[in-house]
């Protein structure tokens, strides 16, 4: 047998990498180095449950001299590597992980860079570049601008985390293992600790490391954060021990350790919170060790994270000089507050600016909403508005789902604000400045807008409603505020149309033609109102739908219609209802500049913007309101997507006294003026039929499923869907036999009804004869109407039907993925709440032999949960938008 002379020794500890594994082996049986004479590969199975092990032992077979097959009880990623360690017969050593690959010519690169500095390195890395899920090279690849020695106690920024990326001389390895008490981080002290040796090592640009990131987010890195082991033990193992090492070995902690235990502290800095996974116990001995460790790390360490924005850094330094006194200091000027640190200037009040993000003109008052965000105390700091030397004190605005957090800790509190300025009190070409109050001194600061707020800096800086322009003075940084015939905007409308034409971007030229136009059409317009309905881009049967049948029968002289797709099959269909127009045609775009009302059961961005990426050339000529319908009960806490200053809902119409409270009460930031307790106008339609069928409708997981097309209000097939819990509880529920033979026998149908944002994920599911899966264009009132039991999740969908007071059962294997709310499914829920699937098909069994007849006291609940039954909801929603109309322009004087 031949003597191999193996230059490396590639060590993989594998654990349930059957789908990549092949790729990774052969990524280094294909090495421009010749991997029968040169590399070992030694292949440590960790205790796979699936086919990872037959894949090792099929190329064990292919070349038995070079790779080495090793079967051990699972024991986790050290354990594995370390065992592997033992079989090792090559001069360099490298940890290449089981689902990433090598680039081919890497192995030579690095070998003839080691031949060339082997008296001075012991480590040499190369670059890594990610693929899979996201793409791109990693952020510390700035390093790799050449092949070169990187001397870490001249260059602190130059770390190293990345052993698999790594490849270190064997004698150096000698009695080095990995802490097999580590769970995160263990690669990074084990070579951190052998480069610390020389206190140098290599890098060679030329070389790659391709490190994927896996589409389900399976990898320890990728699902570290869910993990207790992610926070408090590795400030232990990690950053503790790398400190205490090097006060050990060199009597102090170099800068390139400091920076490496910042850099990599920045991604559990950036937490907001983690209340499912640590307890208030945990959280704080979290911080408490945090502050010890940020003892050891220099301020402009800490200053020079790339991670972490200026609120967080400042986050940290507050904490590591919590106990000291007279860190920070405020110093008061003529027309400017300065904060510093240490003596040194780290913030300014007058080059601060304040964000922009609402503007509305009703009943008389000029309206202007916003936040302030800065590293002083938002508790001390006042808004006012200062119109031709008249103040006007802002009132303060909570900004819960706004502010920064780390771990449920607060890091920076905006100062939310709303400001009312009567249109009467106003002169013509009045000036409005912001300032903030600061112990008694008012400093003006910069403008800055929002992407709800109607200017725009840069493409469009005016604004026209109601016989009021604005515009921004770009020298003064002020609003001006015009009331008389708006020459000036009309001046700058012309300028702006003509600057399209140049501005050579795409879109711009058209938006110019487009602006052009809507002058002409304003005129046509005149004072005739335009409501817009809409439900889904490709479907319709919701609360729009609803309503717009009864807004039709209306004799109003508001001009109506209803927006869908071309391609669904509501299109013709709602044709006899009323006027249809075809979701993103020009005909949509011009009325959608036109309207007075977006009248829409959705919330997401394609209702509100068909312009997409090109809103930038539009947006001051959105002069609509936007009344949300709603798609169901909010019975979730969505506060953080449903928020004032994320959708600015003008009309959001409930359906239920506490859902009502909820969205009043909660961090919505909307009042009694915008909420509106209704009843939905799709309940007016609701009558029950109760045919022999079993309706099973759950919701949705985000995480699930893949983007959303704006265009077509599609989403991409998820991979990752058939591997989740979600996706094997509903189809073993699906394919029940108990459940079927027994439906069968009592002559019940089972139909499955999709949500819409799982439609491209139904070949995955196991199909049966006996199940039918509803089509996505199929009447969502007609089930409810016709059957008889519902099974679902967390859907919103058992409102609807529980207003019939048919049996609803709640099907929860699995933790709620939304933010809890005020609903509690055992206490306020319309029907039992059931975690296992064979209890599950008993209680339906049970509820079929007993005609379906819902139980009294959860008959009780729906009585007490809706406010209104009698069938006049879409009544009540007009008569609402119908008011809008009067309120808005009251005490308006052109």
């Amino acid at each position: 047998m031949e003597q191999k002379n193996f230059f490396f020794s590639i060590i993989m500890a594998i654990y349930n990498v059957e789908e990549f594994l092949d790729e990774a082996i052969t990524s280094i049986i294909d090495q421009a180095l010749d991997f029968e004479h040169h590399i070992q590969l030694i292949l440590v199975n960790d205790g796979s449950v699936d086919a990872s092990g037959e894949i090792c032992l099929k190329y064990k077979e292919a070349y038995p001299e070079n790779i080495v097959f090793i079967d051990k009880e699972n024991g986790g990623a050290s354990s594995a590597r370390n065992e592997g360690l033992k079989y090792a017969k090559g001069k360099y050593i490298n940890f290449l992980d089981p689902d990433d690959t090598l680039s081919p010519s890497t192995l030579l690169k690095v070998y003839d860079f080691f031949e060339k500095n082997y008296s001075k390195v012991d480590v040499v890395s190369i670059p890594m570049m990610m693929f899979g899920k996201t793409s791109g090279p990693h952020l510390l690849n700035y390093k790799f601008d050449k092949t070169r020695l990187v001397h870490i106690l001249k260059e602190h920024t130059g770390i190293q985390l990345s052993a698999p990326s790594s490849f270190v001389k064997k004698e150096a390895v000698k009695n080095h293992f990995f802490n097999e008490d580590m769970a995160y981080a263990e690669d990074s002290e084990w070579l951190t600790k052998i480069i610390m040796k020389r206190q140098v090592y290599g890098i060679v640009s030329e070389g790659q490391y391709n490190y994927r990131r896996r589409e389900d987010a399976s990898s320890a890195t990728q699902t570290g954060k869910n993990d207790k082991k992610w926070y408090v033990d590795y400030l232990k193992n990690f950053s503790r021990e790398l400190i205490n090492h090097s006060i050990t070995t060199l009597g102090y902690v170099p800068r390139y350790i400091q920076y490496m235990i910042a850099y990599d502290l920045q991604w559990r800095i950036n937490i907001e919170d983690r209340t499912d996974v640590l307890t208030d116990n945990e959280v704080e001995e979290f911080f408490d060790l945090l502050e010890r460790i940020l003892a050891f790390i220099d301020d402009d360490i800490i200053f020079e994270q790339k991670s972490l924005n200026l609120h967080r850094k400042y986050f940290l330094i507050k904490l590591k000089y919590r106990n000291k006194k007279n860190v920070f200091k405020k110093i008061f000027l003529n027309r400017n507050v300065n904060l510093y640190f240490k003596e040194k200037l780290i913030n300014s009040m007058r080059y601060e600016a304040i964000t922009m993000e609402l503007l509305s003109i009703e009943k008389g008052i000029l309206t202007l909403e916003g936040n302030f965000g800065s590293l002083f105390d938002a508790a001390e700091l006042e808004v006012k508005a200062c119109v031709n030397d008249k103040i006007y004190h802002a009132e303060k605005i909570d900004r819960t789902v706004h502010n920064l957090y780390c771990l449920n800790k607060p890091v920076k509190e905006y100062l939310g604000f709303k400001v009312d300025i009567p249109v009467g009190e106003l002169a013509n070409n009045s000036n409005i400045e912001m300032m903030i109050s600061s112990n008694g001194k008012l400093i003006k600061v910069k403008i800055n807008f929002g992407r709800l707020f109607p200017l725009d800096k840069h493409i469009v800086d005016f604004y026209t409603k109601n016989g009021i322009g604005i515009y921004f003075d770009h020298k003064l940084n002020n609003l001006v505020v015009l009331k008389d015939k708006n020459q000036i905007i009309r001046a700058k409308e012309k300028r702006a149309q003509r600057r399209f034409k140049t501005f050579n971007k795409i879109g711009a030229e058209k938006a110019s033609n487009v602006r052009k136009i809507m002058e002409h059409l304003y005129k046509i317009k005149k004072n005739k109102r335009v409501w817009l309905f809409m439900d889904r881009i490709n479907k319709a049967d919701d609360n729009a739908e609803a309503l717009f049948e009864y807004a039709m029968q209306q004799n109003d002289g508001i001009k109506k219609y209803f927006i869908i797709s071309k391609d669904s099959p509501d299109y013709n269909r709602l044709k006899k209802i009323g006027p249809v127009v075809a979701y993103g045609s020009p005909k949509h775009k011009f009325l959608h500049l036109l309207a007075d009302e977006i009248i829409s059961s959705h919330a997401d961005d394609y209702v509100v913007n068909p312009f997409v990426n090109m809103r930038k050339y539009y947006k001051d000529l959105f002069k609509f309101n936007f009344v949300f319908l709603q798609h169901g009960i909010t019975k979730d806490d969505i506060s953080g997507w449903l928020n004032k200053y994320k959708k600015n809902i003008r009309l959001f119409i409930t359906a239920a006294q506490p859902e009502y409270e909820s969205i009043i009460n909660g961090h919505y930031n909307y009042s009694k003026r915008e909420v509106i307790l209704t009843g939905f106008p799709r309940f007016d339609k609701l009558v029950n039929h109760n045919h022999k069928k079993i309706l099973i409708m759950p919701t949705w997981r985000n995480h699930l499923v893949g983007k959303i097309n704006p265009q077509t209000g599609k989403r991409d097939y998820s991979p990752l869907f058939k591997n989740s819990v979600y996706f094997n509880e509903l189809n073993n529920l699906l394919n029940d036999a108990k459940l079927i033979n027994e439906a069968n026998e009592k002559g019940y149908e089972i139909v499955f009804f999709p949500h819409p944002n799982i439609v491209q994920q139904l070949k995955d599911f196991n199909k049966n004869s006996s199940v039918r899966i509803a089509d996505i264009n199929e009447s969502y009132r007609d089930h409810f109407n016709n059957s008889a039991i519902l099974v679902t999740d967390y859907s919103s969908v058992a409102f609807d039907f529980a207003y019939l007071k048919k049996p609803v059962f709640y099907f929860q294997y699995e933790k709620n993925h939304l933010e809890k709310g005020y609903f509690d499914y055992n206490s306020m829920g319309f029907g039992e709440v059931i975690a296992d699937k064979d209890a599950l098909v008993d209680k339906l069994i049970n509820c079929m032999e007993n005609d379906c007849i819902m139980d009294a006291k959860y008959i009780d609940r729906v009585n007490q949960f809706y406010k209104y039954t009698d069938k006049e909801n879409c009544k009540r929603v007009y008569q609402q938008i119908i008011s809008l109309g009067t309120n808005i322009k009251e005490g308006i004087k052109k």
